[in-house]
């Protein structure tokens, strides 16, 4: 019971890993991958997630997408891409030709391309703005697309990953039932994750990206100790709603592990271990009702923070964490006291 006791503890930092929204439902899980969709109100057609965590840099992948050329060698279903105009480096209007299913006519149309940053939290957002004044080509053999919205997130795990957000709506005005058009779309941001890890993985963006705005405005970031104080900051306050924890995230030790690791994936984990030890710690002393439940054992909490298990359960917040719902220490210790029968 006792060891029961110390892990409903270190569970209690994990317990908000699976709390989606009600509407989101998981359609495809594999390694460190998720496709997701929910209904669309006045539409059959279903709105279509995917989350992944890409061993590519951020700066590389912002290259692959100013490519526009690339489109088709990852965004799923394009068949065609061309650049209409450029306002800057993150601002562009792209023309796409989406293929459709054997028998139907492909879909074109135009989009805007718009990046924008989030310092603060180490992100970036491209949004996909469907022109709809887009006037197709004479003579073109495709048809126009009815509906078409998008955005990626990119968001800062490690030097060397990123976690991507794809979501997606796309209506292509076709004479077919809402059943057969979600069937055919269900893979679509599958297939443009793994796309677009692929193309961050060729050498041409990688040597692209040396060179960058980007990698300079990152690294940056990684020698700023109080840039990295606010990363954490808002990372932790989309997650947990409890002040100690935004406290610990200030703790100069905790930012001095994230700094000497240069900003790597092993040492944002290692700090976020640590940071699970301190908040266990310091609730622990300043709460008389958990002390009342719980006894408290450092040795048995540095184990079960190390385990195998809480490894997973770590790992599962940084990958798809920021998109769960947030949560309170007790609701955390309500669901696993509940689910680990402790009284």
């Amino acid at each position: 019971m006792r060891s029961r006791s110390l892990q409903c503890l270190v569970l209690c930092l994990t317990a908000y890993s699976g709390a989606w929204a009600a509407d989101w439902k998981l359609e495809i899980t594999g390694q460190n991958v998720r496709v997701y969709s929910r209904p669309v109100r006045g539409s059959g057609i279903l709105e279509l997630r995917g989350v992944a965590v890409l061993p590519a840099k951020m700066e590389v992948l912002a290259e692959v997408f100013r490519d526009t050329a690339s489109f088709p060698h990852w965004l799923a279903p394009c068949r065609g891409s061309s650049l209409i105009s450029r306002a800057d480096r993150n601002t562009m209007t792209i023309c796409l030709v989406l293929g459709m299913p054997p028998g139907i006519r492909n879909r074109e149309f135009a989009l805007r391309a718009s990046a924008v940053y989030e310092l603060s939290a180490a992100r970036a957002a491209i949004t996909l703005q469907h022109l709809t004044d887009y006037r197709l080509p004479a003579g073109s053999s495709n048809l126009p697309m009815k509906e078409f919205r998008g955005d990626f997130v990119l968001e800062y795990l490690g030097r060397n990953r990123t976690k991507v957000v794809y979501t997606s709506f796309a209506d292509p005005g076709i004479n077919v039932s809402d059943f057969f058009i979600n069937y055919q779309e269900r893979g679509y941001p599958l297939d443009t994750l793994r796309g677009l890890s692929r193309m961050a993985a060729l050498e041409k963006y990688r040597n692209k990206a040396l060179g960058s705005e980007d990698r300079l405005l990152i690294e940056r970031i990684l020698a700023d100790r109080n840039a990295i104080r606010k990363i954490l900051l808002a990372r932790l306050d989309e997650y947990i709603d409890d002040p100690l924890v935004r406290e610990i995230a200030s703790d100069p030790a905790i930012i001095d592990i994230i700094v000497k690791s240069g900003g790597s994936y092993k040492g944002l984990k290692n700090a976020f271990k640590t940071g699970c030890l301190q908040f266990i710690e310091r609730k622990y002393r300043s709460d008389p009702g958990i002390r009342r439940r719980y006894r408290y054992d450092r040795a048995i909490i540095e184990h079960e923070i190390n385990s195998r298990e809480n490894e997973r359960e770590f790992e599962n917040i940084i990958f798809f964490g920021s998109d769960r719902t947030k949560m309170t220490i007790d609701q955390f210790l309500q669901r696993y006291a509940k689910k680990l029968e402790i009284r």
